[in-house]
C-alpha cells in the first residue's frame, strides 16, 4: 500500500481533532541495460518516481522525484544511488491554524536536492558486505516513509550465512538522517543528536536469526554509546492445522539498560509480548499482548519498534511507568472475485498509574483495479479516555506504474 504513513511510528503530536488527507499519485519508469562479455554480465539500470502529495488539507501540494541507478553483475557486486529532489515551504503543522512547525526541511528557503541512498553491496560465498547511506529494517532501526521522505542510515553491515537456515550479522551505523523528532532531514546527525541529546559515536548492533519451516528465532543485541543497551529475542511456531489454515505463534521479550552517560535518563526496564494468530486462504486474525516490567520507559528506537502491540500512530514505546500494558486485535480480508484487501486493527495502550488511557482504531483497504494500479485508503480513529487529544486521520494512496 503506497501511502507514506502506513509504517509504525510514533505519534508524538498531541492534537484535538486533525484530519489528515494524502493524495499521492506515483508514475514510475525505468530502463535497464545488459552488457555480456566472456560470461561476465554487467546489469545497469536506471528509473526515475515522481510523487505528489497532500499531507494536510491546509497545506499546499507537495512534490518529491526519486531518481535511482543501479549497477550489478555476476560477480556480485551491487552499486545502487537514489536522489531525492524536493520543494521548498513544506509546513507541518502539529494542530490546525497553529504556528508551531514540525518543518523536516528547517525552513530552507529553496527547493532542494536531498541526498539520498549511495550504498555498495559485495556477496562472496556466504558472506555478505553492503555499506553506505541506505535503508534500514531492524528492530529498532528502521526505515519510515512518513512525509515522503525515508530514514537513512550511514552504515556497514556484514552478514554471514553459516547454512540455509541460520544467519549472523553485525551492524554499524555512523548517523542517520532522521525528522522523527522534529529535526531537519536532510542532515547526517549522530545517534544522540536524532534522539535531540548531544553527540553520540555511532552504534553497534549484533544478529542472530534462525528460520526453518515450522519454527524461526531472531535475536538482537544493540550498544548505543552513552545511551542504551538493547537486548532483543523474538520467537514465533507455525503449525498447518488444515490444507488452508495456519496457527502462528510468536514471544517478544527485551531488556534494557542505561549506559554511560545515559543521556535519555535511568532506564531499567524488561518488555515482553505475545501475539496469536491463523492465517486462512482469504481471512487472517491476530491478537496481542504487550506488558512493561519497569518504573522506567521502554525501548525507543528510531523509525519504529518491534513491539507486537503497536499501530501506526500509537506504540507501546509511548508507555513509560511499570505495569503498563497494551493489548492489540486484528483481522484481515483478501476478496476472491476481486482484488481487495481490507485490514481492521484495534489497540488499547494503558499506563500502570492509569495516567494513560488510549485506543486507536486503523481501518486499511486496497484495490487493485489494473496489473499497474493500485488504489489505498487508510483511517485511523484515536481516542484517548483522558480527554486530551482526540485524531481522525485519514490518508489516500493512488499507485501507477508505467
Amino acid at each position: 500500500m503506497m501511502i507514506s504513513w502506513h509504517t509504525k511510528k510514533r505519534s508524538r503530536i498531541a492534537c484535538k481533532l486533525i484530519i489528515y488527507a494524502l493524495l499521492i499519485v506515483r508514475v514510475t519508469y525505468g530502463q535497464s541495460l545488459i552488457a555480456s562479455e566472456d560470461d561476465h554480465d554487467l546489469r545497469i539500470s536506471a528509473g526515475q518516481e515522481s510523487d505528489i502529495g497532500l499531507p494536510r488539507l491546509t497545506d499546499p501540494f507537495i512534490a518529491r522525484g526519486t531518481s535511482r541507478i543501479k549497477i550489478e553483475s555476476n560477480q556480485s557486486v551491487v552499486l545502487q544511488v537514489e536522489n531525492y529532489t524536493l520543494p521548498s515551504h513544506i509546513n507541518v503543522r502539529p494542530r490546525l491554524g497553529s504556528t508551531s512547525l514540525i518543518d523536516p526541511f528547517n525552513g530552507r528557503p529553496l527547493d532542494f536536492r536531498l541526498p539520498g541512498e549511495f550504498s555498495l553491496a559485495w556477496h562472496w560465498n556466504q558472506m555478505g558486505v553492503i555499506a553506505g547511506r541506505r535503508r534500514l529494517q531492524t528492530p529498532f532501526f528502521q526505515t519510515d516513509n512518513n512525509l515522503l521522505i525515508p530514514n537513512l542510515f550511514e552504515s556497514i553491515m556484514v552478514d554471514f550465512d553459516v547454512n540455509s537456515s541460520f544467519r549472523v550479522s553485525v551492524l554499524h551505523v555512523n548517523s542517520v538522517s532522521d525528522w522523527g523528532f522534529g529535526d531537519e532531514a536532510i542532515t547526517y546527525k549522530s545517534i544522540g543528536s536524532s534522539f535531540q541529546t548531544r553527540d553520540t559515536q555511532g552504534a553497534t548492533a549484533f544478529s542472530a536469526r534462525f528460520e526453518s519451516s515450522s519454527f524461526r528465532a531472531e535475536s538482537w543485541f544493540y550498544h548505543l554509546p552513552d545511551l542504551q543497551d538493547i537486548g532483543y529475542l523474538e520467537l514465533g511456531y507455525r503449525k498447518n492445522l488444515s490444507d488452508s489454515v495456519v496457527l502462528q505463534l510468536d514471544s517478544q521479550i527485551d531488556r534494557v539498560r542505561s549506559n554511560g552517560a545515559a543521556l535519555l535518563g535511568d532506564v531499567q526496564s524488561t518488555t515482553v509480548g505475545f501475539r496469536a494468530g491463523l492465517d486462512g486462504s482469504n481471512i487472517s486474525s491476530f491478537i496481542s499482548y504487550n506488558r512493561l516490567f519497569s518504573g522506567s520507559s521502554a525501548a525507543i528506537g528510531i523509525g519504529g519498534d518491534p513491539y507486537f502491540s503497536s499501530l501506526q500512530y500509537r506504540s507501546f514505546a509511548d508507555l513509560n511507568s511499570a505495569e503498563s500494558q497494551a493489548f492489540a486485535a486484528g483481522i484481515s480480508y483478501i476478496a476472491k472475485s476481486i482484488p481487495l484487501e481490507i485490514d481492521v486493527t484495534l489497540a488499547k495502550y494503558q499506563g500502570g498509574q492509569r495516567e494513560y488511557d488510549v485506543i486507536e482504531l486503523d481501518l486499511s483497504m486496497d484495490y487493485r483495479f489494473s496489473k499497474s494500479g493500485k488504489l489505498g485508503v487508510f483511517l485511523s480513529r484515536i481516542e484517548d479516555r483522558f480527554g486530551n487529544d482526540d485524531d481522525f486521520r485519514l490518508a489516500i494512496g493512488l499507485s501507477l506504474s508505467l
